[in-house]
């Protein structure tokens, strides 16, 4: 058995071995990586020149890297916190919008991965909500991972751009990432990285949910009276809004459970998505479900993801509106 971790660490010096134009960026790749996740690589003395260390500002770093995509490389920025790349906001603008200053339809390969929310007793940390930052940046693609036996495969199809060579953050809920698995159960994605995959079938109730709330969305759907739909939405940007629709309509009443606190993000843009394009097919208000707001001490940070009791009472309440 090895850790999420360690498996994530083997795929990123399988990764560079597969493509020579790959390189790997963060303020500690050459001793491991923050999480460890350039210590196979490192072992491998044939890809240690490839493991480059950035500076520990932000914007700086982010700005080499999408130098470097611009060149012709691709590179795989590795982020302690999700939370430092609300500080590189700056540089994310600027890479995301060099096709349409420069009119030209090349393509900028930059994949960043890093960890988010709860699970490392950080508190206020993992209290911030990047995503509803990330994704306001037009043209950053935003992806969010839920399912820890298919983070491997989620990192291969992020890195070879399966949806698209725009710029693209991958995010893996901390309190996932030290779960065991069994290499052998590397599992693969059922559905493209850019499609809302249907994790629980129910014709009475649509749940879109993400992330660390994920899991407890299945907990709780197993125990609502009502046959509950559970949709994960894997991309907040940009959003399956076909996927979405299809699944919203197919019930007739939505609960959009959110793994944090509440923000302007993708659980706003899909209310109002379904106000403009599903309204007369909702048979219920559209509720949206959050965690603890305010500040967060360490000790109270996985009261960030809503609980499996006020979910399923959520979830109850909802289908019998």
């Amino acid at each position: 058995m090895t850790t999420v971790l360690e498996q994530l660490a083997t795929v990123v010096a399988e990764l560079l071995h597969e493509d020579a134009r790959r390189v790997v960026l963060g303020e500690d790749v050459s001793d491991g990586g923050m999480l460890g996740l350039t210590r196979a690589a490192l072992a491998d003395e044939t890809l240690a020149p490839r493991l480059l260390g950035l500076p520990l500002t932000s914007t700086a770093g982010l700005s080499h890297a999408a130098g470097l995509a611009i060149g012709g490389a691709r590179p795989m920025v590795l982020m302690p916190s999700a939370s430092a790349l609300v500080e590189g906001l700056a540089a994310l603008r600027e890479t995301t919008r060099f096709s349409k200053r420069y009119d030209t339809e090349r393509s900028l390969p930059l994949l960043i991965v890093a960890p988010c929310g709860p699970g490392f007793g950080l508190g206020g940390d993992a209290a911030m909500d990047a995503v509803s930052y990330l994704t306001c940046i037009d043209g950053l693609r935003v992806l969010v991972g839920a399912e820890p036996s298919e983070f491997p495969a989620l990192l291969r199809a992020a890195a070879a751009f399966d949806a698209g060579e725009s710029p693209t953050v991958l995010l893996f809920p901390r309190n996932l990432l030290l779960r065991e698995m069994d290499p052998s159960t590397d599992e693969e994605l059922d559905d493209a990285i850019d499609q809302v995959r249907t994790l629980e079938h129910g014709d009475e109730l649509t749940v879109f949910c993400w992330g660390a709330a994920v899991e407890r969305v299945q907990q709780a759907a197993q125990r609502a009276e009502a046959s509950t739909r559970v949709t994960d939405l894997v991309s907040l940007q940009p959003l399956d809004r076909d996927g979405i629709l299809e699944a919203a309509r197919a019930t007739g009443r939505v609960v959009i459970v959110s793994p944090g606190a509440p923000s302007n993000g993708p659980s706003c843009q899909i209310a109002a998505l379904l106000a403009d394009e599903a309204i007369l097919h909702l048979d219920a208000p559209v509720k949206h479900l959050y965690g603890r707001t305010g500040d967060v001490e360490a000790r109270h940070e996985h009261d960030l993801i809503p609980s499996i009791d006020a979910i399923t009472s959520t979830l109850n309440a909802t289908a019998t509106y």
